[in-house]
C-alpha cells in the first residue's frame, strides 16, 4: 500500500517539485547533488565542485550566504529546495536505554527528560533528536551499556548553530528542507553504492579540509563516530602542515580510534575500510593506513552504483551529499532531521474542552450564564495554576531524592553482598608482584563480585605470576590480553584483568605480607610526592609522543587510585 501511495504522489506532484539539491559544506569548496525522486528511487541529475575564493571568511555567515546564493544562480537553481548536515564535531551524540516497557508514544518525552543532566550545554538551548539505536561511546560504563531496555541514541545540536543554518539559507534565497547530521549521511551513501553487510565492521573515513569524520558500520547501524581535527593544505599549498604530515596526522588519528574501539569491543575486527573526501591526499591516506593496520584499505567510489559522469574527478569527495539525496529520496531513512526533531506528542485536555463546549452553549441560551462561567473557570483555572505549581516544587524535590537513591541502593547493595572488598583489596595487593616489577594503574570492584584491574609490568611473566598466586588465594582470574606500549620507566606490558571474588570467601590477612616498598618510594608521603612531581620527569619522552609519567609506581598509589573509583 505504501508503495501505491507513493507513485500516486509522484504522478500528482509537479516534476520540480520532487527535485532537490543537496550541500555539502567546508572553508574550501561547496560541493553540490542536484537530483530528483522517482518513485523508489534516486536520480542524480548533475553534480558539482565551487571552490571558495581566496580571502573568504566562510565562517562569517553573510559571506558564505552570498557565495551560496552565487553558486545556486550560476547552476540556474535560485530558490530551490536544498538539504544541509551538521558536521560531527558540532554535534553531541549520547547512547541512552530506557525500560524495555516504554511505549513508543512516551519515548521521546522520556529522551527530552533525561537528556536535562546529561548535556554539556543547557537542554533548552539545544535541538534535541533520537534514533532507536545502539552506538559506542567510551563514556558508558560496561554494566549499564549491558542493561536490558531500550537502546536510544541521542543527538543535540546547540540552538545557535541550527539558526546559522537556517540564516545561511534566508541569505542564499533557498528553502531548507532537512538539516542531518554527516556521519549518518555518510553511512546511507556507503550502505547504498557497496556490498556492505550488516555483519560485516566497514570504517568509513572522511577526509575534509579542516576535520576527518572516522565513522564505523556494524549491523545496519553507525556503532562509532569522532571527528578528528587535522588541517589538510591545499594542492600546491605551501607553509604548515606539510602535506606529508597532513597524511601522517590523519593516519595516526584513524589507527587511534581504532584502537579505542576495539579495546571497547574487545577486540572486534574491521573487515573494511574505506575513505573518501576532496582533499586530493586520499589515495595517499589509504596507502598508509593499509601499511600501518594490515586490513584492506580501498577508495571509495559511489560513481559507478549512482551513475554519475565517468570523468568526474573525485565522485568520493560528494559522499556526504549523495547520503543526504539518499535519505531524503527515500532510499534509505536518515535518523536524525535538525530541523524537525521528535517531540512528545501534544495531549489535549479534554476537560477544558468539555468545559468549553458547555460554557459555549450556556452563552447562547443565557447571557447572565457567561459570566458564571467565566467565573467558574476562573477559579479552576487560578486552582489548576496552584496545582501545577505544587507539582513542579514536587519534581524538583523528587530529582534530588532520585539523585540520592543511586548511590543508597549501591551502599546497600555492596553491604548485602558478602564480600569484605578492603580485606580482599588489601590481599591482592599483597599478593602483588613488587612495583618495581609490575603496578595497578586502575582498580575497581562491581557488584557482581569482580574486581576489575588495569596492569603495567616490566615482562609478562609478572602478569603470569600475579596470576598464578590469585589463583592459589582462591580468587577466579581471567588475564585478559597481554598487549604491549611504549613506556619510559620501563613498563611496557599491558594488561585488562579481572578477578572474581567468590561468595563467603575468607581470606587470611595474617597469612600474606606484601612486597617490601623501594627505598626511594614518596608516594606514602604526600609532601615529598607533591616535590617529587614538581620537579617533572626525569626519563627521556617515549618515541610515541606520549607524555612520561612524573610517578614512581606504587602498590599505595594503586589503592589510592581505586579508592575514588
Amino acid at each position: 500500500m505504501g508503495s501505491i501511495l507513493e507513485r500516486m504522489k509522484d504522478l500528482v506532484l509537479p516534476r520540480q517539485g520532487r527535485r532537490f539539491v543537496a550541500l555539502d559544506l567546508d572553508t574550501r569548496a561547496l560541493r553540490m547533488v542536484y537530483a530528483e525522486r522517482a518513485g523508489d528511487r534516486l536520480r542524480v541529475l548533475r553534480v558539482a565542485t565551487f571552490p571558495v575564493p581566496p580571502g573568504q571568511d566562510v565562517s562569517d555567515v553573510q559571506v558564505l550566504g552570498t557565495f551560496l546564493r552565487r553558486c545556486m544562480a550560476d547552476s540556474g537553481l535560485s530558490g530551490a529546495s536544498v538539504l544541509l548536515s551538521v558536521p560531527r564535531s558540532q554535534a553531541v551524540l549520547k547512547p541512552v536505554s530506557l525500560p524495555p516497557a516504554v511505549k513508543e508514544s512516551e519515548v521521546a518525552g522520556m529522551v527530552q527528560y533525561q537528556m536535562e543532566t546529561e548535556l554539556p550545554f543547557p537542554p533548552e538551548g539545544a535541538v534535541i533528536d533520537f534514533t532507536i539505536e545502539s552506538h559506542f561511546d567510551t563514556s558508558t560504563p560496561p554494566e549499564e551499556a549491558a542493561a536490558p531496555g531500550v537502546n536510544v541514541l541521542v543527538a543535540a545540536v546547540q540552538r545557535p548553530i541550527i539558526e546559522q543554518y537556517q540564516r545561511l539559507a534566508e541569505i542564499a534565497g533557498v528553502r531548507l528542507l532537512r538539516l542531518g547530521l554527516r556521519p549518518y549521511a555518510d553511512a546511507r551513501c556507503v550502505e547504498a553504492c557497496t556490498l556492505h553487510h550488516v555483519k560485516e565492521a566497514t570504517a568509513v573515513v572522511h577526509v575534509g579540509a579542516d576535520e576527518t569524520e572516522i565513522d564505523i558500520l556494524l549491523g545496519g547501524a553507525t556503532v562509532f563516530s569522532r571527528s578528528a581535527v587535522v588541517k589538510v593544505p591545499p594542492p600546491g599549498g605551501e607553509g604548515e602542515p606539510t602535506v606529508d604530515q597532513a597524511i601522517e596526522s590523519v593516519a595516526g588519528e584513524v589507527a587511534r580510534s581504532l584502537r579505542s574501539y576495539q579495546a571497547v569491543q574487545r577486540g572486534r575486527a574491521i573487515d573494511t575500510l574505506l575513505v573518501a573526501g576532496g582533499t586530493g591526499i586520499e589515495p595517499q591516506v589509504a596507502a598508509e593506513l593499509a601499511r600501518r593496520l594490515e586490513i584492506p584499505c580501498r577508495m571509495f567510489d559511489p560513481g559507478r552504483a549512482l551513475g554519475l559522469d565517468p570523468q568526474e574527478k573525485d565522485p568520493s569527495a560528494y559522499i556526504s551529499a549523495l547520503g543526504l539525496a539518499i535519505g531524503h529520496a527515500g532510499v534509505a531513512e536518515l535518523p536524525f532531521d535538525f530541523l524537525n526533531p521528535k517531540r512528545p506528542p501534544v495531549r489535549r485536555d479534554r476537560r477544558k474542552v468539555m468545559a468549553a463546549v458547555i460554557g459555549g452553549s450556556v452563552a447562547a441560551v443565557f447571557a447572565g450564564g457567561i459570566v458564571a462561567g467565566v467565573l467558574y473557570l476562573g477559579a479552576k483555572q487560578a486552582r489548576v495554576d496552584a496545582l501545577s505549581a505544587a507539582v513542579k516544587e514536587l519534581e524538583g524535590r523528587n530529582r534530588q531524592v532520585a539523585a540520592l537513591a543511586k548511590p543508597l541502593d549501591a551502599v546497600h547493595a555492596w553491604v548485602g553482598a558478602g564480600r569484605p572488598w578492603l580485606d580482599h583489596w588489601a590481599y591482592v595487593s599483597a599478593r602483588f608482584p613488587a612495583c618495581t616489577d609490575a603496578y595497578v594503574t586502575g582498580l575497581s570492584a562491581g557488584q557482581d563480585g569482580v574486581l576489575s584491574c588495569s596492569v603495567r609490568a616490566r615482562s609478562s611473566e609478572a602478569i603470569s605470576e600475579l596470576g598464578r598466586r590469585l589463583a592459589e588465594g582462591g580468587y577466579g582470574f581471567e588475564p585478559g590480553q597481554v598487549t604491549t606500549r611504549d613506556d619510559p620507566l620501563g613498563y611496557t606490558f599491558v594488561a585488562a584483568m579481572k578477578v572474581a571474588v567468590k561468595p563467603g570467601l575468607k581470606v587470611d590477612l595474617t597469612a600474606v605480607s606484601p612486597e617490601p616498598r623501594p627505598a626511594d618510594d614518596v608516594s606514602a608521603d604526600p609532601e615529598a610526592w607533591l616535590r617529587a612531581t614538581r620537579r617533572g620527569p626525569t626519563a627521556s619522552p617515549a618515541t610515541s609522543g606520549e607524555r612520561p609519567s612524573t610517578e614512581r609506581p606504587s602498590r599505595v598509589r594503586r589503592l589510592r587510585g581505586s579508592e575514588g573509583r
